[in-house]
Parts: structure tokens; sequence; C-alpha cells
């Protein structure tokens, strides 16, 4: 199983090795060779495409990690009874004391 210590790790040296093969990949010419040339930059999209997924299972994790800490904040206010019942009360009570006044228009009749 991979952990988000493992996976980071993993995209650190695969964008540090495609990092050195990008520099490296300068002095690389195709008409040495063309065999060496392909399998030099298969290798150095292999480390790229390797990083990138590293990224994104990095960014998904974030995500989830999120959204259940937004689940348990939830759970812990609104989620709780107590909490529910307080609220409302709280809503009453300022619907209450706060008045329904319409707001006067001016003497003229236009709007500001």
């Amino acid at each position: 199983m991979l952990t988000q210590r493992r996976w980071r790790a993993i995209g650190l040296i695969t964008l540090t090795g495609a990092g050195a093969m990008a520099v490296g990949g300068v002095w690389v010419n195709a008409a040495d060779s063309r065999l060496f040339f392909a399998i030099y930059w298969t290798i150095f999209l292999g480390l790229l495409l390797t990083t990138l997924y590293m990224v994104l299972l990095d960014l998904r994790y974030i995500r989830v990690l999120y959204t259940s800490g937004k689940r348990e904040i939830y759970k812990e206010t609104l989620g709780n009874e107590e909490f529910r019942r307080v609220l409302q009360q709280g809503t009453a009570r300022a619907q209450d004391s706060s008045p329904h006044a319409s707001t006067p228009s001016s003497k003229d009749g236009s709007h500001r």
C-alpha cells in the first residue's frame, strides 16, 4: 500500500530524474543512434508521467482529507442536536426582537 510519504518521495525522485534527463537531453543526438534516442526520451516520458500521476494522487488524497474534515466539523457543530436547538432559539429571539418596518421612501418618491 502506498502511503502519502512514499508517493511524495517517488514523485520527487521521478521529477528529479526527469529534470536531469531533460537537461542531459541537450547532448543526446538522434543522428548518433536512433534506438538510444528513442529509449532515452521514452524513459524521460515515463518518469514525467509517473511524476504527474503522483501529483494527481496527492491532490485527490488532499481533497478526500479536506472533505472528511468538513464532514467532521459539520457533525461536531450542526450535526449536534443541542447546537441546532440553541441556534434555532437564537434565531427565533433575533426575529422577535427585530422590527419588521419597511424603509421609508423620500418625499419626492425617488429611491437612492
